[in-house]
């Protein structure tokens, strides 16, 4: 009987045991699933927030393309705009250098310093290209008060002989005129001589256009240089210019301002057969012009 009883407790307890077992397991296994189910959310959460935050990158990038293709393209318009401002300054600076070639001066006969030069008591010193002008009296209408002498192979040395008789005789005016030098050329000794007698006189010293002693040109300009009363009338560049000027017309019939020789001057004048322009002055009148021109200059 008590054997029977035991085998029937023992019985129970193992089939209450079996339940037991049953229900904690179905326990434990809907644990089990919903872990695994919170587990894929977890999953899928973070795989979305990954997705988001590729999208993000995406995007940023695109915005950073953007921005640096904007700046781009505006700076080279900025530099298009600053090589067109040079450009103008250049063309600017080309109006600046154009220069007109002019050998004579507009002078009004009446103006007053006009009246002055004319009406100075000027010496002239001269060899035979002044002669010319004076033979034509170019030189003498333009001052009739002052004194020419000009001689044929005049020399420096024979015309500071001449200045100086005529100082010691009180002929010697102010300005003194001096174009010497072609016949056996001039040193800065006879002209610092030349200085020397004039003392504080006017001294206009001209160049010559003679082609083998344009040396003569150089020293008369750097002795000049050294004094404040002694100036530098360029006879051979005021013919040159002049020449350059008038190139058509003398080509056409104009008359050059010297012979062949390229020293003496000229008494005739000539007209342009294309445009029948008549020449205004001859030779030997402009260089009268050329002094005169000079004077005006120093004396305005």
């Amino acid at each position: 009987m008590n054997g029977d009883y035991m085998k029937r407790n023992k019985n129970i307890i193992i089939l209450v045991i079996g339940i037991l077992l049953v229900i904690i397991g179905g326990y434990f296994g809907n644990k089990l699933l919903h872990i695994e189910n919170d587990s894929k959310k977890i999953i899928q959460t973070q795989n979305t927030k990954k997705d988001n935050i590729k999208i993000t990158t995406t995007s940023s990038t695109s915005t950073t393309t953007e921005s640096t293709t904007i700046t781009t393209t505006s700076k080279p318009t900025t530099t298009t705009k600053k090589t067109t401002k040079s450009t103008v300054k250049k063309t600017s600076t080309t109006k600046k250098t154009t220069k007109k070639v002019t050998t004579t001066v507009a002078i009004d006969e009446n103006d007053p310093i006009a009246k002055k030069v004319r009406n100075l008591k000027i010496t002239a010193v001269g060899d035979s290209v002044m002669l010319g002008a004076v033979l034509s009296k170019t030189i003498q209408k333009k001052w009739p008060n002052g004194n020419v002498d000009a001689k044929t192979s005049r020399s420096m040395g024979k015309g500071i002989t001449l200045m100086n008789e005529l100082k010691e005789k009180g002929k010697l005016g102010d300005p003194l005129i001096v174009h010497l030098g072609t016949n056996g050329g001039c040193s800065e000794a006879n002209l610092k001589k030349i200085m020397t007698l004039a003392g504080d006189r006017q001294v206009f010293m001209m160049t010559t256009t003679y082609s083998k002693l344009l040396k003569i040109n150089t020293t008369i300009k750097n002795v000049c240089s050294n004094y404040s009363n002694c100036h530098v009338i360029d006879w051979y560049e005021y013919v040159n210019d002049w020449r350059s000027e008038h190139a058509d017309d003398l080509k056409n019939g104009w008359k050059d301002i010297t012979y062949k020789d390229g020293i003496h001057l000229r008494p005739e004048k000539g007209t342009n057969s294309k445009t029948k322009e008549k020449q205004p002055l001859s030779g030997r009148q402009l260089y009268a012009e050329c002094i005169y021109e000079a004077l005006y200059k120093y004396y305005s």
